[in-house]
């Protein structure tokens, strides 16, 4: 969108139209806060000569009306205040609605959101750095290289490493004949399951190749006439294939796994 210079009448008319509507946090607008009287706007201007009332003046003294402006700006401005508090409880639950609280202790090791070294403007996880203490609130001091900075808890994300650390600092070597142990005893397991399995007997229904029902165990309606059963009959014989509890190959299509 492209504004207009202040100096244009399109630009005071915008003004005039943002200083005459009510904010939603304050409920009044800011014309209405700082002259405590609700400015006549094009629309009211076009609603009286429409509809032709106008409002008669009230003759009061110079001292009357100071008083009863201050007065009108005071309650005005209480009321704006807890307009005010209310929206900031709104805006904080709506803001904390996914917030994490994240705290560190001595000697965790964090990544830090830092800008990349090409490009400021981007930023990157970077790290891990080693957490010294926590200076206050939710800043904490890290050991970044040769030096000692500060940083907020949104800017730090917990490092979890794959391998415990020596007591030199310096990660262990990965051992090859532990993950060979590891993947035999979860085979060994595997086996244990699949034999109490099968000792579970007819709880465990399994895939069966030999037929027990045919076209012949097919029932039919009593009800119905001699020549309706006997159409059905011809039907079934038709597809006797089809009549089966053994499950076959299909042509129609094709599922790849």
């Amino acid at each position: 969108m492209v504004w207009p210079t202040l100096g244009s009448r399109t630009a005071k008319q915008q003004l005039f139209a943002y200083r005459e509507a009510p904010q939603d946090s304050l409920g009044f607008a800011l014309f209405e806060l700082l002259y405590k009287r609700r400015v006549k706007g094009l629309l009211r201007i076009l609603r009286q000569l429409w509809t032709r009332k106008q409002a008669d003046p009230e003759v009061r003294t110079t001292y009357q009306y100071v008083v009863d402006q201050r007065n009108r700006l005071e309650e005005t401005w209480e009321m704006a205040h807890e307009k005010l508090r209310k929206h900031r409880v709104i805006q904080k639950r709506q803001f904390d609605y996914r917030a994490k609280h994240r705290t560190f202790r001595h000697g965790d090791l964090v990544l830090i959101f830092l800008p990349t070294s090409d490009n400021k403007m981007l930023m990157q996880w970077r790290g891990p750095f080693k957490v010294l203490k926590r200076v206050e609130g939710a800043d904490y001091r890290i050991q970044v290289g040769h030096k000692q900075k500060v940083f907020h808890a949104n800017l730090l994300k917990r490092y979890l490493t794959a391998e415990p650390e020596s007591p030199e600092g310096t990660p262990k070597p990965a051992d090859p004949t532990k993950n060979e142990s590891e993947a035999k005893e979860v085979q060994a397991v595997l086996w244990e399951k699949v034999e109490n399995l099968k000792d579970q007997g007819t709880e465990l229904e399994t895939l069966n190749s030999l037929q027990k029902e045919t076209v012949k165990n097919v029932k039919i309606n009593p009800e119905l006439s001699k020549e309706q059963q006997a159409e059905f009959r011809a039907l079934l014989d038709q597809y006797t294939d089809i009549f089966t509890d053994v499950p076959s190959i299909t042509d129609v299509s094709e599922h790849v796994i």
